[in-house]
């Protein structure tokens, strides 16, 4: 049961706090028994809304400058680097090795800024109509894809680090199916995945909210591994304040990059359950290709984009699905994953598929619709089983 507490001006979006998992003062009788094995009621509160305009990027800056001579390398080798760019190389080294020397946790987390996030330099949609209001559904703007998808209604949601992503909802005429809390791989945004949410949500029978991280599509802000946790964070609150979803009807859905995302809210919250496609194990792990250094250990100092880690702390169902000949996540950390994994259901590993297949592979896609609709509510089940046996133990 969803308690709304917010303060709402007629002029304007709600004024409040972050949300807070707290306990209400209630009498548990009145509450439907849910999924939640801690039984908290949470208490719904929006970050700050901006009432002013988002601002439309044409183009964004590119964060790493000496990035763009590696980027001449890959196609003429033989190009020889102007005076501008060779002091932008040299500088970016000097700065990474006085902070290596320094203060090597920060140096790690800006490293994996750089290397992780490719965000598209120009977003892959674009406003038809002028953005009239930033912060509800209900002033939404519609916008122009490449692949000329109609009717796509995109909003703004202010974060926790002031900045506003862009967001949009695929609905389903039912409105009792489960819905899908969306995070995308690298380098898409809205504009390159509508056409797939669409035609997801209508083979999985759910709704799917999506959302663009930070530097992404029209999303203000930098790609960083902070604002990405607190951008995945704004939009699970968005979906829970503005559409009124229960903790039992959402499922987190992570591509890639956007299974950290994921992870990261179904540690935070409970959930329906959690699906990782084609996940990243850790920043090391994925650099290591397989070849783990220091043996098969289960962290690493300084390590970032760590599911590995936050595997341990969910406490919902999760499916892992992955393909075997994908080189740029290798299989052997989704197998290690999955042993991290306090309740996992029986993964989903295809031969001859690769990082970028796995997503639109039929069969995939069919385990994928068993375990929202029959193996997650399963799994639930032997959770509380489990859960009522401790309690009679220790009684």
């Amino acid at each position: 049961m969803d308690l709304l507490k917010t303060s709402e001006k007629a002029d304007g979006p709600p004024k409040s706090e972050l949300l807070s998992p707290v306990s209400a003062s209630t009498s548990w009788s009145l509450l439907p028994k849910g999924i939640n094995p801690n039984r908290f009621v949470y208490v719904i509160r929006l970050p700050k809304q901006k009432p002013t305009k988002p601002v439309i990027v044409e183009m964004r800056k590119e964060t790493w400058r000496s990035r763009k001579w590696m980027e001449r390398f890959q196609t003429e080798k033989d190009v020889p680097l102007t005076h501008r760019e060779r002091c932008h190389l040299y500088g970016d080294i000097c700065l990474d090795t006085v902070w290596v020397l320094c203060c090597p946790p920060c140096s790690t987390v800006g490293l994996a800024n750089k290397f992780a996030f490719s965000a598209p330099k120009k977003a892959n949609y674009w406003p038809l109509t002028p953005p009239e209001y930033a912060g509800n559904p209900w002033d939404s703007t519609v916008v122009g894809t490449l692949d000329l998808s109609s009717n796509v209604r995109v909003f703004w949601v202010s974060t926790s680090k002031g900045t506003r992503i862009a967001c949009t909802y695929v609905p389903l005429p039912q409105s009792s199916a489960p819905v899908i809390l969306f995070s995308h791989s690298n380098a898409d945004d809205i504009g390159t995945i509508i056409r797939h949410l669409r035609l997801m949500s209508r083979i999985l029978y759910c709704h799917i909210f999506a959302y663009d991280y930070s530097g992404y599509g029209l999303s203000e802000g930098e790609a960083s591994i902070k604002n990405l946790y607190s951008d995945c964070e704004a939009a699970y609150l968005a979906l829970r304040f503005y559409y009124g979803f229960n903790q039992d009807d959402i499922i987190f859905y992570g591509a890639s990059l956007g299974s950290v995302a994921a992870a990261h809210l179904a540690a935070k919250y409970s959930c329906k359950g959690l699906i990782m496609m084609a996940s990243v194990p850790s920043g090391i792990r994925l650099l290591c290709r397989g070849e783990l250094p220091f043996g098969q250990r289960e962290t690493f100092p300084f390590d970032v984009l760590d599911n590995v880690t936050l595997a341990k702390k969910i406490r919902c169902p999760v499916l892992v699905v992955h393909g075997e000949d994908d080189q740029l996540c290798v299989i052997e950390g989704a197998r290690f994953l999955v042993k991290q994994l306090p309740f996992p259901a029986p993964p989903a590993f295809y031969k001859d598929v690769g990082h970028n297949e796995v997503e639109l592979f039929r069969l995939a896609t069919m385990r994928i619709s068993h375990f929202i609709h029959s193996e997650a509510f399963n799994i639930w089940v032997m959770i509380h089983e489990q859960n009522a046996e401790k309690k009679t133990s220790m009684k």
